[in-house]
């Protein structure tokens, strides 16, 4: 019986340290698939992040360069008219003479040309349109006809001045015409022609209309005072005038202007009174 007992003890161990290293061996592999998945995870994981890093910075990087992008095409541009241009290569030649800074069109031209003639004490200046753009001077441009001459002259005393300028006053005992804004004009007839003439503030302002021709001067007189509503005249010195001869042949020039400024007389004529105005308001 004790021999009995011994073996079944020692069988019972045996089958016990058998399922001890299953066990244990179990418990390893577990442990391991766990550590690997772990690995796997955190490897996973860490892809993730770096893939997601590089999506950001490349998501960053193309926004920076899309606003960089939208900066430059909303980035502000200046571009020269082609009066100014001409302007700028005219006023290298004279930098004393004051420019106006408008073409006085009602629309930008390039094809705006010009060409300036200097005489002994007088510059002038003809704006014209032509076909084509051409350089300042060119000879061809002798055969346009302008619409704007601008002329300064200089080295004339008092008495000449006043001559040129002819600034008339309202001469007394003649038949008045009502205008526009409350202005009254005298009206001088004979030998088929008729003057309406008024003064303001130092400028004396005719306009001249032939009768022959059944021209009326007070429609374009009107159309003068509507004008300085909405133009400043130059600054000048003394006297200056404005004459006006009512019709427009093309390529006339019956618009005027005459004012003084430092000694020097400043005579402007244009084929529209509007060019004209615009123009004068702007020369500084």
């Amino acid at each position: 019986m004790k021999k009995q007992f011994g073996i079944a003890t020692v069988i019972a161990a045996l089958i016990l340290t058998v399922g001890c290293q299953k066990s244990a061996s179990s418990n390893n592999s577990s442990s391991e698939n766990s550590s690997r998945s772990s690995i796997i995870k955190k490897s996973s994981s860490t892809s993730s992040d770096k893939s997601n890093a590089s999506s950001s910075s490349t998501s960053s990087s193309q926004s920076s360069s899309q606003k960089s992008s939208l900066k430059g095409s909303q980035a502000p541009t200046s571009k020269k008219s082609r009066f100014a241009k001409i302007n700028a290569e005219i006023a290298k030649k004279f930098p004393s003479l004051p420019l106006p800074r408008t073409s006085g069109l009602d629309m930008d031209s390039n094809t705006i040309n010009a060409r300036y003639s200097k005489n002994n004490n007088q510059v002038t200046i003809y704006y014209s349109v032509g076909n084509k753009a051409k350089a300042v001077n060119d000879p061809s441009l002798n055969k346009e006809l302008p619409y704007l001459v601008y002329s300064q002259i200089s080295n004339l005393d008092s008495a000449e001045l006043d001559s040129r300028i002819n600034y008339q006053n309202q001469a007394s005992g003649l038949p008045t015409v009502k205008l526009n804004d409350g202005i009254t004009a005298t009206e001088q007839s004979g030998a088929g022609q008729r003057y309406l003439t008024w003064n303001k503030d130092n400028w004396s302002f005719t306009v001249h209309a032939s009768a022959v021709n059944n021209q009326d001067p007070k429609p374009i007189a009107n159309k003068l005072i509507a004008l300085l509503n909405s133009y400043k005249l130059p600054q000048m010195d003394k006297k200056a005038a404005i004459t006006i001869t009512v019709g427009e042949g093309y390529g006339s020039l019956n618009n005027q202007m005459y004012f003084q400024k430092d000694g020097k007389l400043y005579h402007l004529q244009a084929h529209s009174l509007k060019t004209m105005l615009k123009m004068a308001s702007t020369i500084r």
